[in-house]
């Protein structure tokens, strides 16, 4: 006995045909005595009789049946990539044949580029849903971030803030590899660096902080030291770097005209 299937979907049916019988044919699944015969799942097998007697059984032929399969899984070892890279992209739990959607693929594991992915699995029986959607994503190195300050002038322990703006990703201090942002900081000059998946951008601009202390005191000269009636003095305040303060009146010109005091 031979089979035209022996995988079914449904209610689909396979034709079993026995040969080389000259009598009767008779299933022994059913004890039917049609010859070809149609049948569902099962293990079949078939006699032969004639006014000598029956024979032994033929030989076995098996069908099966089945269902469209299942979706695959698919994973990607990673979604994001830079420049020429590729993702690898794999289907899992299908019993049949993957086709990626995207471009008919039927390789199990594929390299791609940017782009969004799902797959199918078929069979015998028909063609699975779409799996599962995996973007993969695309991007270059960052930009360099733009770095500002509170203050550029400090006293003593006193610290300045710095901030990098612009910056997708995380920040490092080039200075002392911190990747605090904001950082607060003493004297010096300081650039920041900006990384993400794809690389490290340049350094940003650069910007001092400088470190002061209280001044020197100023040392005041007059241009006359005895004056008569309205007469007027001429004070100057030499040795200051920052601005003269006159303790008399709170003035700050320099020089300035005075009385008798």
């Amino acid at each position: 006995i031979t089979g035209d299937v022996t995988n079914i979907c449904g209610t689909q049916k396979a034709i079993l045909t026995a040969t080389g019988c000259a009598g009767t044919v008779t299933w022994t699944h059913n004890s039917s005595t049609q010859n070809p015969i149609q049948v569902g799942a099962g293990t079949y097998t078939a006699t032969c009789t004639n006014s000598c007697g029956t024979s032994i059984s033929s030989n076995s032929i098996q069908i099966q049946s089945g269902t469209a399969p299942n979706a695959p899984t698919i994973t990607a070892d990673i979604t994001n990539i830079c420049g020429t890279q590729k993702a690898t992209l794999t289907a899992t739990g299908c019993a049949g044949t993957v086709t990626w959607t995207h471009n008919s693929s039927t390789q199990n594991s594929i390299q791609v580029g940017a782009g969004t992915y799902t797959a199918t699995c078929t069979n015998s029986c028909g063609t699975s849903i779409s799996s599962n959607s995996i973007q993969i994503q695309s991007g270059t190195a960052p930009n360099a971030p733009t770095i500002t300050v509170d203050v550029t002038n400090i006293c003593g322990t006193q610290k300045a803030t710095l901030t990098a703006t612009g910056c997708a990703g995380t920040v490092t201090w080039t200075h002392n590899g911190s990747t605090q942002n904001p950082i607060q900081v003493g004297a010096g000059t300081y650039t920041a660096t900006c990384t993400n998946s794809c690389g490290t951008s340049i350094s940003s601009n650069s910007i001092q902080i400088q470190s002061g202390t209280a001044p020197n005191a100023p040392t005041i000269t007059g241009d006359v030291t005895n004056i008569c009636g309205t007469q007027k003095a001429i004070l100057t305040a030499t040795g200051c770097a920052g601005t003269v303060t006159w303790t008399h009146n709170s003035s700050t010109q320099n020089p300035i005209q005075v009385g008798a005091g």
